[in-house]
C-alpha cells in the first residue's frame, strides 16, 4: 500500500509546482519609449520618475517622493541648458542645484543627474545607471526627486533634481557596485560596465550603446591656472595650465575691457588627456588685448558631449 501512497504524494507535489504562479513580470511605465516632444515632456518626465522608483525597489531602496518645487527647478534647468546652449550644473549665472531649487521654495539641498539627447526615458535612465556618478544618486540616500524634460532645437535636455540626502540613511550596498548595466524588463543586473577613474565617473559605459548616444557627463576639466596673472602689451603674455581626463577640444572665452572698449574673443584648442599647456599671447585673433582686466572662460568637449563645467580665470594687462 505504501507504493500507490508514493506515487499519489508525487503526483500531488507535481500539480501543485505547475499551478504555482509564474514570476510577475514588470510592469512597463506609461511612456518609457516615447520620444519626447514639446507638448509631451511632462509624461517624459513622469516616465523616468517611475522607472528611478522601479530600479530603487529592484535593489530594496525606499521611493523617491515626487516633489513639485524640485519638478519645477528641474524642467527650468533642462530649459535653460537647450535654450542658452550649454551644459552643466552650474547655469551662466552661477546657479548651482541647491541654489535652484531653493528658487522654487525647496530648502533641503539638492543633488542632480543631467543628460542630452537620449531618444526616451527608458534609454535615458538605463544609460544614467551605467555611469557611475549618475547610478549613485539614483541609488543614493535622498528622499524627494523632481523630473524636468525640455526640448529645443531638436535636442531633447533632462535633468533629475535630488533633494534632501541625509533625513533617511540607505546602506550603502547597491551604490557601492555602480555602474550597472541593467536589464530593464527583468529588473536584474547583468555584468557591471567597466569603472572609469573616479573623478570622471560618467565616461564607465556598457558596450551595448551606440557610439552616438551622448554620456551624460562625457569628460572633466581642472587645475586651471595662469602664470603670470599679470603681464604688459606687446609682452609674452601668460602660461595657461589645465588637466583634462580624456582628449577633447578646449575652448577659450576672453571678455574684458581695454581702452574702453568691451572686447570678446573666442579660440579653441585641442587638448590631450592629462597636463595641458599653451601660450595667451596679447593679441587673439588680430584683436589687442589692450591694458585692463579680463576674464577667461574654459570648457572641453569630445565626441560624447561637454565637460561637467566652465572652469574661470582672470587675468591683468598692463601698460608696456
Amino acid at each position: 500500500m505504501a507504493r500507490p501512497r508514493l506515487i499519489a504524494l508525487l503526483c500531488a507535489v507535481a500539480a501543485a509546482l505547475c499551478a504555482a504562479p509564474a514570476a510577475q513580470a514588470r510592469t512597463p511605465c506609461p511612456g518609457e519609449q516615447v520620444a519626447p516632444t514639446a507638448a509631451g515632456s511632462a509624461a517624459v518626465s513622469d516616465a523616468v520618475f517611475c522607472l528611478s522608483n522601479q530600479i530603487r525597489a529592484h535593489f530594496g531602496l525606499p521611493a523617491f517622493r515626487r516633489d513639485v518645487r524640485l519638478d519645477a527647478a528641474a524642467a527650468l534647468h533642462s530649459l535653460d541648458m537647450g535654450v542658452r546652449g550649454f551644459f552643466d550644473h552650474v547655469n551662466p549665472d552661477g546657479l548651482d542645484p541647491t541654489a535652484r531649487a531653493a528658487a522654487q521654495g525647496y530648502g533641503a539641498g539638492a543633488g542632480e543627474n543631467i543628460a542630452y539627447g537620449y531618444g526616451h526615458a527608458r534609454a535615458l535612465v538605463l544609460g544614467w545607471m551605467a555611469s557611475a556618478g549618475h547610478c549613485r544618486n539614483l541609488l543614493g540616500g535622498a528622499a524627494d526627486l523632481g523630473v524636468g524634460t525640455a526640448v529645443s532645437g531638436g535636442r531633447p535636455y533632462y535633468t533629475q533634481a535630488l533633494g534632501d540626502h541625509f533625513s533617511r540613511p540607505v546602506a550603502d550596498t547597491a551604490r557601492n557596485g555602480c555602474p550597472y548595466a541593467l536589464n530593464v524588463d527583468a529588473l536584474a543586473p547583468a555584468a557591471p560596465a567597466p569603472a572609469g577613474d573616479e573623478s570622471t565617473p560618467a565616461r564607465a559605459r556598457p558596450a551595448a550603446r551606440a557610439a552616438a548616444e551622448p554620456v551624460a557627463v562625457p569628460l572633466s576639466l581642472h587645475a586651471l591656472r595662469l602664470s603670470p596673472r599679470r603681464f604688459s602689451t606687446g609682452g609674452r603674455g601668460t602660461k595657461i595650465s589645465f588637466r583634462l581626463s580624456a582628449p577633447g577640444t578646449v575652448t577659450f572665452t576672453v571678455t574684458g575691457r581695454g581702452r574702453g572698449r568691451s572686447l570678446s574673443r573666442r579660440f579653441t584648442r585641442r587638448g590631450k588627456s592629462g597636463a595641458n599647456r599653451l601660450r595667451l599671447k596679447t593679441e587673439i585673433g588680430r584683436k589687442v588685448l589692450h591694458a585692463g582686466r579680463y576674464r577667461l572662460a574654459v570648457v572641453a568637449e569630445n565626441a560624447a558631449g561637454r565637460s561637467t563645467r566652465v572652469v574661470r580665470s582672470s587675468f591683468v594687462v598692463t601698460r608696456r
